[in-house]
C-alpha cells in the first residue's frame, strides 16, 4: 500500500509539527495521567548529547502505550529532543489517523526514514513486533514478540546509535485481544498484500457483535445494546507502566564477532533478552491488571 511521501531530498519527514504535537500532548494528558495512570520510569538513561533507538514490546494496537509515552516525553523533555516513530504505512495511509501520526513525528517503517532522522539528530522508536507483538491473546501478557525481524538491530549498528530498550506493562490489558487473529490473516492473503500477518479481535468488539446480534433478535433491550457499545469501544483503565533501561551499545558488544549476520544476531539477543527479561519482572510485580 503506497504512502503519499512528503520527505525532503534528505529523508526527513516534513510532516511534523512541533506546536500540534504539544498542543494534543496537552489534550490527551488527562486521559493518560487520569485513565491510564501512566507512570515513565528511567528517562534519565536516555543518553545526552547523541540520537538513541528506542525500542519498545507492543500491546492491544499500542495505541495507548504510545500516547502515554509521547504525552511523558512532551512534558519531561519539551522541545529539547525530538522523536520521530517509526509507523507501518498501512496506518500512514488511513486517512485522518495517518495525518494526525504525521503529524506528531510518525515516519514511514523503513530503514531509509530511521537512518535520515538518527543522522539528523533525531531520536527514533520502534516497535519491531509490530503487529504479531501488539495483538498478542488476553493471556499472554508476559509475552515479547518479535519473529524474525531485525532490521532494528541493523539499523543502530549502520547508524551507531545506542539503543534503548522501553518495557511497558498495562496496555496490554486495555483491549483484550482473541487468538486467531494471525489464522485469519493468513488466510486472508494479508502477510503478502499488506504486510499484516494478524489482524486484531478486541474481545469486546466480539461482545458488541453479539450484542448486536441479540438486540435484532429482541432478546436485549436497547438500554443494554448501548452499553455494551460503550464497554466494547472504550479501552479498559489499567495502570500503564514503562521503563526506559540502560543504553546497549551494540557496535561495541558485537566487536569481537565476524560477519553481520553473527553481530545481528547477538544485537537481537541482547536488547530482546533486556526487554523481555524487564516485561516479565515488572509483570510478576503486578498485583492485578487494575492496579
Amino acid at each position: 500500500m503506497a504512502v503519499e511521501s512528503a520527505m525532503t531530498p534528505d529523508g526527513l519527514d516534513e510532516r511534523f509539527d512541533p506546536r500540534f504535537f504539544h498542543r494534543a500532548a496537552r489534550v490527551v494528558s488527562p486521559l493518560v495521567h487520569g485513565w491510564f495512570r501512566y507512570r515513565l520510569r528511567g528517562l534519565d538513561r536516555l543518553p545526552s548529547g547523541v540520537p538513541a533507538l528506542l525500542v519498545g514490546n507492543h500491546s492491544a494496537w499500542g495505541t495507548a502505550e504510545i500516547l502515554c509515552f509521547l504525552v511523558a516525553w512532551a512534558e519531561t523533555l519539551g522541545e529539547s529532543r525530538r522523536v520521530n516513530g517509526l509507523m507501518h504505512d498501512a496506518m500512514l495511509a488511513t486517512p485522518l489517523v495517518g495525518a494526525f501520526y504525521r503529524r506528531i513525528g510518525a515516519i514511514p517503517a523503513t530503514s531509509d526514514s530511521g537512518r535520515a532522522a538518527l543522522s539528523a539528530g533525531h531520536d527514533v522508536l520502534a516497535f519491531p513486533g509490530g503487529d504479531i507483538d501488539s495483538c498478542r491473546p488476553f493471556y499472554e501478557p508476559r509475552k515479547v514478540r518479535f519473529g524474525a525481524r531485525r532490521g532494528y538491530v541493523r539499523l543502530a549498528l549502520e547508524a551507531g546509535v545506542p539503543v534503548c530498550p522501553i518495557a511497558t506493562i498495562g496496555s496490554h490489558y486495555t483491549w483484550l485481544m482473541a487468538p486467531g487473529g494471525g489464522l485469519i490473516a493468513r488466510t486472508l492473503g494479508f502477510p503478502k498484500r499488506l504486510r499484516a500477518h494478524t489482524i486484531p479481535l478486541p474481545l469486546g468488539w466480539l461482545a458488541i457483535v453479539c450484542a448486536i446480534a441479540m438486540f435484532a433478535m429482541h432478546l436485549l433491550p436497547w438500554w443494554g445494546l448501548m452499553t455494551v457499545v460503550v464497554a466494547g469501544l472504550a479501552p479498559n483503565p489499567v495502570r500503564i507502566t514503562s521503563e526506559m533501561l540502560p543504553p546497549i551499545d551494540l557496535r561495541a558488544a558485537t566487536a569481537h564477532l565476524e560477519g553481520d549476520a553473527a553481530k545481528v544476531e547477538h544485537g537481537h539477543a541482547l536488547v530482546y533478552g533486556a526487554l523481555a527479561d524487564a516485561v516479565a519482572r515488572m509483570e510478576h510485580t503486578r498485583p492485578y491488571a487494575s492496579s
